[in-house]
């Protein structure tokens, strides 16, 4: 299974019952790669993009009127 530190972020793959950073060494803080991007990220995009795309069509509408 795949885990990431969160103190040195170093994605690793281990089966062991002790998780252990094979890189700073740490035994805390040690949490399983979750796949996918998170809804409320996804949200955020979308709102991003609707806020860009509407101050671009605002300043055409404005440069052309």
């Amino acid at each position: 299974m795949p885990y990431v530190c969160s103190h040195c972020h170093t994605r690793f793959d281990s089966e062991a019952a002790e998780l252990v950073c094979p890189n700073c060494g740490a035994e805390a803080g040690i949490e399983p790669v979750k796949p996918g991007v998170p809804l409320a990220m996804r949200l955020f995009g979308a709102i991003l993009a609707a806020a860009g795309l509407a101050a671009v069509v605002g300043s055409v509408v404005v440069a052309v009127a």
